[in-house]
């Protein structure tokens, strides 16, 4: 993994989708890098801004006449948002690749698979017909599929859930890209399968040396698979760092939120799990401060006035956007207060 020489490098991004609501702020102000190499995991709930991120980097939403993209991505020394149409051909599929989390939205169903696979290798590689039907029954078989020569003039409809869901990580792997961008791609499977799918993933990511930015709701998911972990809540990166420090040294009262709404094993039968109480803010009517600040147990009125910033909260590139970070003293003496003078009335006197 290299990390002095990044891959990616994302400045100050911002999307803004213009809706009958208003100006929906899906993605505001990221900074982030993907080294050579190296396996990013982006956790959050849903509508914090993951999926819009990476669909930013790869350039999606360039001729979307509602959308407005603002900032600087650079990949490979290459700035993302000021290719031609004929370099985004090329860009997407054989630079970056993505794996939706629904094939059967991503995967065309009038379509055998095998041609699915083999179209961006004859594009991009210049590959003959026969010789991409066999580099695609290889990438088949490296992908653990059966019978592979049979399922490859099969259509999406006519195979399983993790099947297809395989073969749309063949589609994203077809042409080695330099990094893979991973949309919560085990949603809709079952544990078991989600684990194939996931060890399949770092297996073919550790031996084609790709980057690979993996996309979760789910901090469990991410962990052990990852070099670096984001926390995105609406919109912004609210904690970032290695996945020992961020799981065991968290700063950022979601990130505690998140680990603990997280089932346990070895908890008591039928125990009621905690939750992140409330909901995320309005993407069209940002509040002014901490946009957790509504459901933070140690939320002041700092919080409700002043926008935190991600600043240095550990070793190894470990950063935090809170005012008052868990684990420290003045968290702890905010979270203390808050217990014994009820956050409503915190938050209440506040907005007031």
């Amino acid at each position: 993994m290299n990390t002095t020489d990044p891959l990616v490098t994302v400045t100050g991004l911002r999307t803004t989708f213009d809706t009958p609501k208003g100006l929906v702020r899906a993605v505001d102000g990221v900074d982030l890098t993907v080294g050579r190499g190296e396996r990013v995991g982006i956790v959050g709930e849903s509508g914090s801004g993951k999926s819009v991120l990476v669909r930013t980097l790869m350039n999606l939403f360039r001729d979307d006449p509602y959308t407005t993209v603002d900032g600087q991505v650079v990949f490979d020394g290459e700035n993302v948002r000021e290719m031609s149409r004929e370099r985004r051909r090329h860009f997407w599929g054989r630079d970056i690749a993505m794996v939706f989390q629904n094939p059967m939205t991503s995967l065309n169903p009038v379509k055998r698979v095998g041609d699915q696979i083999t179209d961006p290798m004859r594009f991009h590689l210049g590959l003959g017909r026969k010789a991409a039907r066999a580099a695609a029954i290889e990438l088949l078989v490296q992908l653990g599929i059966p019978a592979p020569q049979r399922r490859i003039d099969q259509y999406p409809h006519e195979l399983s859930g993790g099947m297809r869901q395989r073969m749309a990580i063949a589609v994203a792997l077809s042409c080695a890209p330099k990094l893979l961008l991973a949309d919560e791609p085990t949603t809709a499977l079952d544990v078991t399968v989600q684990k194939q799918i996931l060890n399949l993933l770092d297996r073919l990511v550790a031996e084609r040396g790709m980057s690979v930015v993996l996309i979760s709701h789910d901090l469990g998911v991410v962990a052990g698979r990852t070099d670096r972990i984001a926390v995105m809540y609406a919109g912004e990166v609210v904690e970032t760092g290695r996945p020992h420090e961020l799981f065991r040294q968290y700063r950022h009262p979601y990130t505690r939120g998140l680990l603990n709404s997280a089932p346990r094993l070895h908890g008591a039968k039928h125990a009621r799990l905690d939750v992140i109480g409330g909901l995320p803010p309005d993407l069209t009517a940002l509040p002014p401060g901490c946009r957790f600040a509504a459901r933070c147990p140690q939320v002041q009125p700092r919080c409700l006035d002043e926008r935190p910033v991600l600043r240095e909260a550990g070793p190894n590139g470990h950063r935090s956007a809170c005012h008052f970070p868990v684990g420290t003293p003045s968290g702890e003496q905010a979270l203390a207060h808050n217990r014994d003078s009820g956050i409503a009335a915190v938050v209440e006197e506040v907005a007031s």
